[in-house]
């Protein structure tokens, strides 16, 4: 499966597999606790999570099909974004 990776390469945050089925991994390498943000594609908030530096597990089983954006905020800054797609 391909991954959705955050568009600036100093930036060390994925999200995968893509596409998922019931659970993302994020991986995430900041010194805090961050969270994820998962828009749909009409931007409305769908749900947030906490992630942890390593890899951190979002359950999505229960997001309808389709494809949805994903960001991943630490303190308000952007540590990476991007989308995937929900089979």
């Amino acid at each position: 499966p391909r991954m959705a990776r955050a568009p600036q390469a100093e930036q060390k945050t994925e999200v995968y597999p893509n596409p998922v089925r019931d659970v993302l991994t994020v991986g995430y390498d900041g010194e805090a606790v961050a969270r994820i943000v998962i828009t749909d594609v009409q931007g409305r908030e769908v749900m947030r999570s906490e992630v942890a530096y390593g890899q951190t597990l979002v359950d999505v089983h229960h997001l309808a099909p389709g494809v949805y954006l994903w960001r991943v905020l630490d303190g308000g800054v952007e540590k990476g974004k991007g989308k995937f797609v929900k089979q």
